[in-house]
């Protein structure tokens, strides 16, 4: 009688660990991208999306896991809400931790410069004061 692949008990044992955690990374990764996309999608008519501030701007690298769940790198956020709940403002800095989280009552407040903000494209005349970049709801520049 020949004996085929041979393995341990131990053996399996770590494999099946080993193939667990995998897995399991990777359901909370693709988890983690569903919930920063619906974020997205349930608020695309108060959010701005941000991608790049402008040609020299350094947009963070996301994992490659999160790239092939199909993330995107996002480089700021603004909400045009007044006075934007406190949790949802922390739920914002939780699922776009590499995004600058820009919010009205703070643009009031900001001294912004005005050479500064053109070179990087962060205000647009022609968006009514929102930041520019890609609209969610297809609405504004790219």
């Amino acid at each position: 009688m020949s004996r085929r692949f041979q393995f341990s008990l131990r053996a399996m044992l770590v494999a099946v660990v080993v193939a667990g955690v995998l897995l399991s990374w990777a359901a909370n990764t693709a988890h983690f991208v569903e919930e920063r996309k619906a974020v997205l999608r349930d608020f695309s008519g108060r959010l701005s999306v941000v991608h790049q501030l402008g040609d020299d701007a350094q947009v963070q690298e996301l994992p490659w896991l999160r790239r092939a769940f199909g993330d995107e790198p996002i480089h700021a956020l603004y909400d045009a809400v007044a006075e934007p709940d406190r949790e949802y403002v922390q739920r914002l800095r939780r699922l776009f931790p590499e995004a600058q989280i820009l919010l009205e009552r703070d643009m009031k407040t900001m001294r912004l410069d005005p050479e500064w903000m053109a070179r990087h494209a962060i205000l647009s005349a022609s968006t009514n004061g929102m930041p520019s970049g890609r609209r969610l709801n297809g609405t504004g520049p790219n």
